[in-house]
């Protein structure tokens, strides 16, 4: 995924699918009420096993599709980070990361 948005560079547009029982619960939720919507900022990172985030690119959501047991954030890509050195396996696919 991080090598596909950096091929593409800035102002692309591309997605990303999660099923919903790789989402965290509060992001499943912000999702129901209608909190995360198009023309949010938001990031691309990648997880590490133990919960670390390392961006991969700042993007601005423009859709979100819900089809129950799995969702689809379209973004535009705003801006790529330095690439990352090799992480392990994440938790939550998709969730909130403290900055």
């Amino acid at each position: 995924m991080a090598d596909n948005l950096r091929s593409l560079g800035p102002g692309k547009m591309y997605h990303l699918a999660y099923r919903t029982v790789d989402m965290a619960p509060d992001v499943l939720e912000d999702l129901a009420t209608g909190q995360i919507a198009a023309g949010m900022p938001a990031e691309v990172a990648l997880l590490a096993g133990a919960g670390e985030a390392t961006p991969v690119a700042d993007v601005t959501i423009d859709g979100v599709h819900d089809f129950v047991s799995y969702c689809r954030f379209d973004f535009r890509i705003l801006r790529l980070h330095p690439k990352p050195a090799e992480l392990g396996s994440p938790g939550f696919m998709c969730r909130y990361v403290e900055k």
